[in-house]
């Protein structure tokens, strides 16, 4: 059987077949009941550029699930209408490396328009220059002079530091991706990104 572009999917049949990059992987848990695990998201890239046992940044065929509608609390890339669901009976086969499907695919939002997603319940992708560290938050610059607090949770903070030292001269300012924020108001102040899903430098 063909494999189908992301873009064709609908809600029709459960019997499609795609072959997609698995760009992130994203644990959702429940803060409020010991992490306990909601869900795995993940974003899918086809050659096109659009959006178990899977590994980051690996290729796949994917066979045999349903086409939902996204859902519309906590979305991780915020414009796609479609998500999909996997069956007991889903098949996922790795396949090599294909040069036409980007590593990643970004839905970044500029610091600027932060304050749309308080109450929108999309999670932004978000870049700029780290400027600034304070205990687990970061303050970062976008292009435009614009800035964001990040508060970093969970283990975030230490995968950052990590990737950070990385970097090797870690006090010049260094860029920075965070993807699936969620972005919420303190004390009526500007917007602070307070969760982080996973950071890229």
């Amino acid at each position: 059987m063909a494999t189908s572009l992301i873009h064709d999917l609908n809600f029709s049949r459960n019997d499609w077949k795609i072959k997609v990059r698995v760009s992130r992987l994203i644990d959702v848990v429940n803060f409020r009941k010991q992490n306990s695990l909601i869900s795995l998201d993940m974003v899918l890239i086809d050659e096109e550029h659009f959006r178990p046992k899977l590994t980051e940044e690996k290729i796949y065929t994917i066979r045999y699930f349903s086409v939902q509608p996204n859902k519309e609390q906590y979305r991780i890339v915020g414009d796609n209408k479609i998500m999909i669901q996997f069956f007991q009976n889903t098949v996922v086969r790795a396949v090599g490396n294909i040069d036409k499907i980007p590593l990643h695919q970004f839905d970044c939002v500029q610091l600027q328009h932060l304050n749309k997603f308080v109450k929108n319940y999309s999670l932004p992708d978000v870049v700029g220059m780290v400027v600034n560290e304070v205990g687990d938050s970061i303050e970062i610059e976008d292009q435009w002079g614009q800035r964001a607090q990040l508060k970093i949770w969970s283990n975030g903070f230490a995968e950052y530091s990590q990737q950070r030292t990385q970097l090797g001269d870690s006090t010049k300012p260094f860029a920075i991706v965070v993807t699936s924020t969620m972005v919420k108001e303190f004390l009526g102040f500007s917007p602070i990104i307070s969760r982080i899903w996973q950071i890229k430098m």
